[in-house]
């Protein structure tokens, strides 16, 4: 069975989280505040051996901080076993899955004691009558069933570092314990780890893929057909055609086979603490979180990371703030998770409606491939093109707004279309405004948005420029002289304003000129911002402070 679902209430910094997660892998991405260290610990506490205790519980956001009296994790599996026992636990759809869902309910005493219950739940979410002692007993097979494996850092460069002195360990140890030993090593002392003794690992890593090959079977084709669909629903393929039985089966002891060496070891310890129990023939279907894979990982070191942990079999739960790692995923098994004052909103929702496939096409393209870190921002000012991308920043930096420090993020539409770009930013709650021109194309962009607003106000989602287009307005706010200047020469004194521009765009190129506009706005200071700009720019501080 796999962990299809996920709610946290009133633990460390989670309010209240729901989270669906896909069978395979899902990629949890948001600011830092969000609560990724409270939802590690959570599953630390439920499927790891991290004790509950009296600092777990939430403090309410009140005058008074008070602590909240209870806490719950509750986890849902999700499979199609035929397991007698398990059966009389959960409740199977129409289509024959069986849905298992096991809760840890914890309770403030006095004194800083914590009273904590395993309880099963059915699928209107009661505890299902059941002995204590009978239900601890079953939740223990579950939880072995589903070791967790945490990594918090994947250090490759230090795995490979030399040490002083190589170790003396028995060579006739069997490949299972040596790949076993090098792991825990790594992880504790990567430095002290001789290049022989790291060799000997690598070699047994070799013996193991021969007498374990369902360790280094992939979960998925590693020589995939990639169809249209999967192109425009993950951008950059990271995958390059080597299985991990290949990586495991060569010579040397090259990043990639010491990163497998660490990863296999990992899955290793889990299998043996799973079958440690009474329960011997347990099945065990781990689940490995990694937190934050890029942290120490030079972009090449974070692909070929991820090419290992891709092929792992087991359920991967995995948050970044990686671009191209986002861009390197299905779309469907992304999650934003935004923090509010009483719970974390994820998105999108299970009711989402998906992109269809040319939408997805252009935002995977436009956005998640050559824009990725707009994914990270609160707000998205959507511009048509180019000079507004870069005149915009420029003037809102003069009047006192940084963009990048508040979270705000131009997203030009010309080449990838408006609606896409609204569709995916409201799919993962990423608030919107639209600048457009006052001409016929900036009319039409309007509508469009308008369309798609859905009961919001338009004052908070459009600005419409007064005139033709953005130079025509600022000529209109104050900049002639600077269109005048960078025309000079080319057209005669008494010329139309609409002939000045012309020539000077030719003179010095669209972006070209919003340079020099900017340039001269930061020149004159605060005061030569226009007044719509100036009311532009307080409605997105505004957006990117509730976000």
């Amino acid at each position: 069975m796999h962990l299809e679902h996920i709610e946290v209430v009133n633990f460390r910094g989670i309010g209240r989280l729901l989270l669906d997660l896909e069978a395979e892998t899902t990629v949890l991405f948001g600011e830092n505040a969000w609560g990724k260290t409270s939802l590690v610990e959570a599953l630390s506490s439920a499927l790891g051996a991290r004790p509950i205790t009296e600092e777990d519980f939430y403090r309410l956001p009140n005058a008074r901080a008070t602590i909240a009296q209870r806490l719950g994790i509750t986890l849902r599996f999700a499979g199609t076993e035929t397991d007698t026992e398990l059966d009389r636990l959960g409740w199977r759809d129409r289509a024959g899955v069986l849905h298992l869902s096991l809760q840890w309910s914890a309770r403030r005493l006095e004194r800083g004691r914590v009273r904590l219950r395993r309880v099963f739940l059915d699928g209107d979410g009661l505890e299902l009558p059941m002995e204590a002692a009978e239900a601890e007993r079953l939740a223990d097979r579950i939880v072995r069933s589903h070791p967790l494996i945490v990594f918090r850092e994947l250090r490759l460069a230090e795995w490979m570092a030399t040490p002083a002195s190589a170790s003396d360990r028995d060579l006739r140890e069997s490949p299972t314990r040596a790949v076993q030993r090098i792991f825990e090593r790594l992880l504790a002392v990567p430095h002290q780890v001789h290049p022989e003794e790291l060799a000997r690992g690598l070699e047994a890593l070799h013996r193991l893929a021969e007498q374990r090959p369902d360790l280094f079977k992939p979960k998925a084709d590693v020589h995939p057909l990639r169809r249209a669909s999967d192109m425009a629903e993950t951008p950059l393929s990271l995958q390059d055609g080597r299985s991990l039985s290949d990586l495991a089966s060569r010579a040397g002891s090259g990043m990639r086979q010491a990163a497998l060496l660490v990863l296999v070891g990992a899955m290793l310890k889990a299998e043996a603490v799973a079958q440690s129990g009474s329960d011997s023939e347990i099945r065990v279907q781990p689940m490995l979180l990694v937190e934050d894979p890029e942290t120490h990982l030079h972009p090449i070191q974070l692909a070929a990371a991820w090419n290992l942990l891709e092929q792992l079999p087991a359920q991967k739960l995995v948050t970044t703030a990686h671009g191209a790692l986002l861009a390197g995923v299905p779309t469907r098994v992304l999650r934003r998770l935004v923090r509010h004052p009483r719970h974390v909103q994820v998105h999108p929702s299970p009711e989402a409606t998906p992109l269809d496939p040319i939408d997805a096409r252009r935002v995977a393209f436009h956005v998640r491939t050559h824009n990725a870190g707009s994914l990270f921002a609160r707000v998205w000012l959507l511009v048509e093109g180019e000079t507004e991308a870069w005149l915009l920043p420029e003037l809102a930096r003069v009047g006192g707004l940084g963009f990048p420090l508040e979270g705000i993020a131009c997203v030009e539409f010309a080449q990838a279309g408006l609606a896409p770009l609204i569709a995916f930013a409201d799919r993962f709650g990423i608030p919107w405004h639209l600048v457009a021109d006052g001409d016929e194309a900036g009319r039409h962009y309007i509508a469009k948005a308008r369309r798609m607003l859905k009961g919001r106000s338009a004052a908070r989602h459009i600005t419409a420029l007064p005139d033709l287009d953005i130079e025509h307005f600022l000529w209109n706010a104050g900049f002639e002289d600077v269109f005048r200047t960078a025309a000079q020469g080319r057209v005669p004194p008494d010329a139309e304003d609409h002939e000045i521009i012309h020539r000077a765009l030719k003179a010095r190129t669209k972006p070209g000129m919003a340079l020099e506009l900017a340039e001269a706005a930061g020149q004159r200071g605060a005061g030569a911002v226009p007044s719509l700009m100036r009311h532009l720019f307080g409605m997105l501080r505004e957006l990117a402070r509730q976000a």
